[in-house]
């Protein structure tokens, strides 16, 4: 199914309503953005569930069985188009198959945003092991001024 956003949604099997807006796929792949899962749930046109997911932006391998040089999986994924919000919730991350990393939830923003206000990564600074301090940088978009 392509649907109006462009989004390629290949899946083993799927109900949708007669406006193609709300519905759910089984063992869904979505082409354009390299993510799978096993369910996928569409409550409305501009918010999508994914549970049992994975991401990642490397192409796909030679070898399908390969697992790609890195993903993100994750218990379920909620992507919101109107508000640009991805949220995670227990992701880790995964070096060619293995997780190295966990979190119990992460967000960011949609693909379509080019900057948003938030924490940048943390940083330590100092000399010694007895005396350290945590860094923490806020970058903020700010609205030109006019007059």
């Amino acid at each position: 199914m392509i649907d109006e956003n462009g989004d390629t949604i290949v899946a083993d099997s799927g109900v949708l309503d007669n406006a193609l807006e709300k519905g759910h796929f089984v063992n869904m792949r979505l082409s354009t953005a390299a993510a799978a899962a096993c369910r996928l749930n569409r409550p409305s046109a501009m918010v999508q569930s994914f549970e049992d997911a994975t991401y990642t932006t490397c192409r796909e391998c030679e070898e399908p069985d390969r697992a790609p040089l890195w993903q993100i999986r994750a218990s379920r994924i909620d992507y919101d188009r109107e508000a640009q919000n991805v949220i995670y919730a227990h992701p880790r991350l995964e070096v060619y198959g293995l997780p190295v990393f966990y979190l119990p939830y992460m967000a960011h923003a949609g693909p379509e945003i080019d900057k948003r206000s938030g924490f940048l990564t943390p940083a330590t600074s100092g000399q010694t092991t007895s005396a350290r301090r945590l860094i923490c940088h806020i970058f903020s978009t700010s609205r030109p001024i006019t007059t």
